[in-house]
Order: structure tokens, then sequence, then C-alpha cells
């Protein structure tokens, strides 16, 4: 069966690996026929059909769809970090397709009946931080670094609660607010957080950087992640406390914790009140947040939870290659009913 593969920026860095390891051979597909919009032709013979999710943002989506389901084609929508952001926005265009639709998710979604053929989940290379001491002393009771978008709600209903609470009186970190996409376009996309990055690392990535005279002074880390509502997706934000050796307070979906335990990690319950985590509300959900937080001493949760932080960062060391492993198992039982040569 031929394979088309899309090219674009954020390709997934293991497919065509994977593809070059099993000898299979695939070409790169960038066909399109601008003389009535931005159509996207759809090989019409029987073959594997390759795209990011964001392609649906740019082209007439209606014609790819009518395309698509007159072709021969098996769809495999993948990219990589993200996308399940993305499919939030195309689900709908998505679920139209009648040709066979396989997805490949960074994230665990809430609907089961999706069809997610490769789970995997990214941003762990967070290990790749060495750690180093600094001669802070643990003072602070948390850290808290976030930015705050029209799109996360989440956030600013945290941000504000924990002002109503006067709980970011000792807490490390910074808040950035960005109003508009223009606001945050205008600034360092990621934004820089206050305090001196101490550790490079080999990875230029920002976000997966640990600014160790930060993590250092605090008790324990508050997160909120990138998503609360349809799907548990751990990012860096997660796995940065856990690299760090600190105890956390996720704000994310009601399902995170327990997708976090079926992964291997132990949260703190029996240390501090984590019912929050299993609160469909989100309001509600933040408020619990609320109350454990002005429950918690914080030097006592940090003691106490060493056994815990040890654990999950070696659970997170072995995840992070067995994460790999897995995805690659899943490709071979994705591809091999299709024959592919």
């Amino acid at each position: 069966m031929r394979i088309c593969i899309f090219p674009h920026n954020n390709e997934h860095f293991l497919l065509k690996s994977y593809l070059d390891s099993r000898n299979v051979r695939y070409e790169n597909y960038d066909e399109w026929d601008f003389s009535a919009g931005s159509r996207f032709i759809v090989p019409q013979e029987e073959c594997l059909l390759i795209l990011p999710y964001t392609i649906l943002r740019n082209l007439n989506t209606a014609t790819f769809i009518k395309d698509v389901n007159s072709s021969k084609c098996y769809i495999y929508f993948i990219e990589q970090h993200d996308n399940m952001n993305v499919y939030r926005e195309v689900e709908q265009q998505i679920s139209q397709i009648t040709r066979p639709v396989h997805l490949h998710a960074d994230a665990k979604l809430h609907d089961e009946g999706i069809p997610i053929a490769t789970l995997s989940y990214d941003f762990t290379d967070v290990l790749n931080n060495f750690y180093l001491e600094t001669n802070q002393n643990r003072t602070k009771d948390f850290l808290l670094t976030t930015i705050l978008k029209p799109k996360r709600l989440h956030r600013k209903i945290l941000i504000d609660k924990l002002k109503q609470a006067d709980l970011l009186k000792n807490y490390a970190g910074v808040i950035h607010s960005f109003e508009s996409p223009a606001d945050f376009a205008s600034q360092q996309k990621y934004g820089k957080w206050l305090g001196t990055l101490t550790s490079a690392g080999p990875h230029k990535w920002l976000d997966g950087k640990i600014y160790w005279d930060l993590y250092n002074t605090v008790h324990y880390e508050l997160v909120p992640e990138t998503r609360h509502d349809y799907a548990s997706y751990p990012t860096e934000k997660i796995w940065k406390p856990i690299v760090a050796k600190i105890p956390f307070i996720c704000l994310s979906d009601y399902r995170f914790y327990n997708t976090l335990h079926s992964l291997g990690f132990k949260t703190f319950d029996g240390i501090i009140d984590e019912s929050f985590a299993s609160e469909p509300d989100l309001e509600t959900r933040v408020d619990k947040i609320i109350q454990t937080m002005s429950n918690i001493n914080a030097q006592e949760f940090y003691e106490r939870s060493r056994d815990i932080c040890e654990h999950n960062y070696r659970t997170l060391c072995h995840f992070y290659f067995e994460n790999t492993n897995r995805f690659i198992r899943q490709l071979d039982e994705l591809f091999k009913p299709m024959e592919l040569t």
C-alpha cells in the first residue's frame, strides 16, 4: 500500500524513523489545487494518508471530507505535541469521514468511543534536566508559574480564588497574563519565568527547563495543567515537580489523577486532602484545592512526601523509555493489517 505523509513542522519525531526501521517505503505528499480555494488533492487509489490535525485549519474541509469519502484512502492523524487541543477544534469534521480513520493522542480522552489508535505522553524529556544543588533554603510555601490566556479559564479561576484566600503571599514564581493572541505573540512565546536558569540541559525548549534556584526554595508546586475538561493531558508542567522531587497539587481535569495512577505514579492522598482531584465541577474543584492549600503545613507536606517523590522520579525514568517502546508496539499493531511495503 502506498504511504503518503504530509510534510509539516510538527511531524512526530518517531514516525519516519519507525518506518525506516521497518524498511517501509513512504513519500512526502503535498499536492494542492488552488484554482478553487485551498483544495488538498486526496489520492484516489488505495493508500495510507498520514496528516496532522492542523491541516484541517487550512483547507476547505467540506471538499476535503467529500474527496476522502470517495477515495480508497486510510487516514492517520498524527502530530507531535498539543494535537488534542487541535483535535477539539476539528472533532466534528473528523467524525464526518467515513473512510477508516486512525488517531494519535497525547492524552487520555474521556469519550472512550473515539477511535484512538496510538497513545503516547510526550514532554517527558524534562528528565534531561540534571539535578543541581543551590544555596537557597526552602522558605516559600509553593511554586506557581503559569500563563493566563483566554482559552485557559481554569487558570483565571484559580488565580482569582488564590488571591481571595490570600494564598499568594508566600509563593515563588510568576504569573503571566496575556489578554489576546497578539499579546502572547508579541512577547517571548513561552514566557520567561522569574528566576535564573541554573540548569541548561541538552535541550533548548524553555518550558521544559527546570529553574533549580526556584524549585529549591519551595516545599511543593501548584500545577495548572493545560486542560481542565475533556482529556487527561500530562505535559512538562506535571513532569517538572516529579523530576525536581517535590510534591505537587495539580489542577487539571477530574480524571487526571486517575490517569497518573494508571501510569504507575503516586499522589499524596493521606498526607493532604485530594478530594478535589475527582470533582467534576470546575468551580468546586478549584474551591476544594483552595481549601486543601489553606490546611497545608508546607514544610510537613514536603518532608512527609519524600518516599512518594522518589517513587515518582524512578517511575518517570522507567516510563520515559517504556512510553516510546509502547508507542512502537502500537504502530506495529496499526500498520501490520495494511500490508505496507
